[in-house]
């Protein structure tokens, strides 16, 4: 059977389809309500915005530090059973799909994938506030990966060869680093926060790295693989720099209802807003 063409209804037909393809030439393929990485981060304003979201990435990093690291101590007293996983940590029960552990592992690695984003984007040398966008990052880099081997890996005095955790320092999402050493990811964080230190030149509030967040941190990681000179120089640093003294007794006692930036004694602080209330599941 023959099939009968109306030549009257090819031009409607090329019209459409012209009119079609046009159209999809026109599709955008930016996301509806963002943009795409290589947009948001093309401009200092970008990278600002980028840096603000890696910090925003350890408010849910201390939530999930807190339940992990306190409420199995004595520090803690649970009044009553809940349906949280946390009780599972209250009671000793771990497991190796437990939540708050999970939270952990999953949240810190997509924040280090953060910070990788910015710092692949900027060059050394460029300008003051772009090295020191880079160093926060450098930093807060460091910041999650010594996280995540004190969590995930034995004390460093107990052998630097034990197994640490993934050292991440790419954005190929293909990429999957093989668990290095705890002190290999020792050794990765005190290089990353000198670094660090010498990149970040502004003086800013609490709520950010700063040279002076770095050399307290790095005093710390000393600390933790039995260093004492090493623990000793930065904390002096720290002290020496004339930045932070001692709180009187009255902020001292009032300070947890204050913004972090009106204690005189904070170096680093993971900064909460009212708009970070959960409504439920808070640190008390």
């Amino acid at each position: 059977m023959g099939i009968m063409i109306n030549r009257k209804s090819i031009i409607p037909l090329g019209l459409c389809l012209s009119t079609m393809l046009a159209a999809c030439e026109s599709l955008s393929t930016e996301p509806s309500t963002g943009m795409a990485s290589e947009t948001a981060l093309g401009t200092l304003e970008g990278i600002e915005a980028a840096t603000r979201g890696n910090y925003r990435r350890l408010i849910d990093h201390g939530l999930d530090w807190h339940r992990l690291a306190e409420v199995p101590s004595d520090e803690v007293m649970l009044c009553c059973t809940t349906s949280s996983a946390l009780y599972n940590l209250y009671t000793y029960i771990h497991a190796p799909n437990l939540s708050n552990v999970r939270g952990i592992w999953r949240g810190l690695y997509q924040a280090i994938y953060g910070t990788n984003q910015v710092i692949e984007r900027l060059e050394p040398g460029t300008s003051p506030e772009t090295d020191q966008l880079l160093g926060e990052n450098i930093f807060l880099r460091a910041y999650f990966h010594f996280y995540l081997v004190n969590a995930f890996g034995r004390p460093y005095v107990q052998g630097r060869d034990n197994p640490g955790v993934p050292i991440v320092t790419g954005t190929d999402p293909d990429e999957r680093p093989a668990r290095a050493t705890v002190g290999e990811v020792y050794d990765f964080v005190v290089a990353e926060l000198e670094r660090a230190a010498e990149l970040m030149t502004i003086a800013k509030p609490n709520g950010f790295a700063t040279r002076e967040a770095a050399w307290a941190l790095l005093s710390r990681v000393h600390l933790y693989r039995g260093e004492n000179e090493q623990t000793i120089e930065y904390a002096t640093r720290v002290i020496e720099s004339g930045r932070f003294q001692l709180a009187d007794m009255e902020t001292y006692k009032a300070w947890p209802t204050m913004p972090p930036e009106s204690n005189p004694e904070l170096i680093f602080a993971i900064k909460h807003t009212p708009a970070d209330n959960r409504g439920s599941s808070n640190v008390g």
